[in-house]
């Protein structure tokens, strides 16, 4: 009976092969599974900004006193108004407001020279001088006090105006330019320009024509002086 034919062994390479592929497989099968995730780096935190403040606005400073025929004010350097003292209040709140809204003290003085009052109590800011007198005063309204002012400016420099912008030392010009539909007569050593009308006019009853003028002397605003009747005596 023939034999069966002998089937030849492996040859020891092709095992060899085998047992490192699989080593292989093992090997890169482990690092696979044992590849450590990647750390993501942290993100660096913001530090916090802090809000910048907010600019602060400088406080409205004094710019100006401006006398009209109804009181005296003060201005900021906004337009705003600080103080304003009708001439009906009496002296010594009208003195009281008017240092607070100037931060100036007045100083103080009894005039007895005065041709129309044999007394009269004075409050002076600089330029800006404050009249009242016990026995009352023949000024408009029936007036607590009356103002003129002689220099261009208070004791701590606030300028002292009419209400269109001249101060004492003013040219006439710029007075009369200023102020072109206001009254003005020729007086001794002057002129006179009523530059706030508060009643009257100059063809009515004298007694009732008053307000606030100007007066102009050697080329120059000279004096201001509110509320007064224009066809006066005293």
């Amino acid at each position: 009976m023939p034999r069966a034919p002998r089937l030849a062994a492996p040859r020891r390479s092709a095992v060899a092969a085998l047992a490192l592929c699989a080593a292989l497989a093992v090997a890169l099968s482990g690092c696979a599974s044992g590849a450590a995730e990647p750390t993501s780096k942290p993100s660096a935190t913001k530090a916090a900004t802090k809000p910048s403040a907010s600019p602060t606005e400088a406080p409205a400073t004094t710019a100006k006193v401006v006398i009209d025929a109804d009181s005296v004010s003060v201005l900021d350097s906004d337009g705003g108004t600080v103080a304003d003292v009708p001439f009906v209040t009496d002296a010594v709140t009208a003195a009281s407001q008017l240092q607070r809204a100037l931060d100036e003290t007045p100083v103080a003085a009894t005039v007895t020279d005065d041709t129309c009052y044999p007394q009269l109590d004075e409050q002076s800011f600089g330029g800006l001088h404050l009249f009242s007198s016990v026995d009352g005063l023949t000024r408009p309204d029936n007036a607590g006090f009356y103002v003129t002012a002689d220099a261009a400016t208070t004791t701590g420099g606030v300028p002292i105006e009419i209400p269109s912008g001249q101060a004492i030392g003013a040219t006439r010009t710029a007075v009369l330019e200023g102020n072109v539909q206001a009254p003005r007569f020729d007086v001794d050593g002057g002129l006179e320009v009523h530059y706030d009308v508060a009643g009257g006019s100059p063809t009515s009853d004298p007694s009732q024509y008053f307000g606030a003028l100007a007066r102009i002397e050697s080329g120059k605003l000279a004096l201001i002086d509110a509320p007064i009747y224009f066809a006066r005596e005293c």
